[in-house]
């Protein structure tokens, strides 16, 4: 009995044209918004601590952004930290289940304290500020993955094809790469935000979106309107999940595997509220807490 109540409460938040059209999420997110906005407040306030006098941005009509390597500081030795780690762990790979072949996670368990490269790079201010200005508001860090892309086989399903993720309106997940990656290796690609938003009109404001075939896609854009995540090591990419279709790892038989480590940040409200089933399931980096002198913005950031 639980579990066909777990099953019908899923797919109500999966299929609910409510909360997975796009008129739908945005006013959702406009009153969630409104409702915590003292939070919303303080975190302002944080982040016009952050404020830099970088160059590098996101372009709001886009929401993607690719830099090459050595853009920031903390870029290298998280780069020489996980290759340490993946040397360590790659010969589990075909041990590890995982319903995503041509995706499988290496667990950074015990690699995410606040002695690690990797971390550092999390909370690196030149990142936190390019995100917060993207975001508008100083965000939380919602989780760390190494990830490799085998590359080999055929596409399965899922996240291969164009989709947006739910779990806010409105996220930034960022690829450092650790291995150098071509547009043959079968790299994510996504269509920019303000032609993603036509595309999802052009579907229906009030309709759900989940997988949307190709078709639909290059029926009005081409392949040169979309935009392939990859480069050499220690590139960094930045994409809007939540506001462009993307899709990721079709690969062919040229294709190289991959290794990336990603971070993903969202708003504050992306954890109070149920876009999609995910919410909920942010990481908990009580590695990091171990020590006692946290900061306050990474406090804000991380718990």
């Amino acid at each position: 009995m639980e579990n066909i109540v777990k099953r019908k409460y899923k797919n109500f938040i999966k299929f609910n044209p409510f909360l997975n059209s796009l008129f739908g999420r945005k006013l959702l997110q406009y009153f969630i918004e409104k409702v915590y906005i003292l939070e919303i407040y303080k975190r302002n306030k944080l982040k016009r601590k952050l404020i830099t006098q970088s160059k590098l941005f996101i372009p709001e009509s886009e929401g993607i952004a690719l830099f090459p390597p050595n853009s920031f500081k903390t870029s290298e030795n998280a780069v020489k930290e996980a290759k340490k780690i993946f040397n360590i762990k790659n010969n589990d790979l075909d041990l590890n289940s995982s319903p995503k072949s041509y995706l499988r996670e290496i667990s950074l368990s015990g690699h995410l304290s606040q002695n690690s490269p990797i971390m550092d790079f999390a909370l690196d201010p030149q990142i936190l500020s390019i995100v917060s200005n993207y975001l508008g508001t100083f965000p939380v860090l919602r989780e760390v993955r190494m990830m490799y892309s085998p590359n080999k086989g055929n596409i399965e399903g899922g996240s291969q094809f164009f989709h947006v993720d739910k779990e806010y309106p409105r996220m930034m997940k960022i690829f450092l790469f650790i291995t150098h990656s071509t547009k043959e290796d079968g790299p994510l690609t996504a269509l920019p935000a303000d032609k993603s938003e036509l595309i999802w009109r052009d579907i229906g404001s009030f309709k759900s979106i989940h997988r949307v075939e190709d078709e639909k896609v290059f029926n009005k854009y081409s392949e040169n309107d979309t935009t392939a995540i990859y480069g050499e090591e220690g590139s960094v990419g930045f994409l809007d999940v939540g506001r462009c279709l993307h899709f990721g790892s079709r690969p062919n038989p040229k294709s190289k595997p991959r290794l990336i480590l990603w971070f993903v940040y969202h708003h504050y409200c992306g954890d109070v509220f149920p876009f999609s089933m995910m919410s909920g399931k942010r990481f908990d980096f009580k590695e990091f807490a171990d020590k006692n002198d946290v900061s306050k913005i990474n406090k804000s950031l991380l718990f």
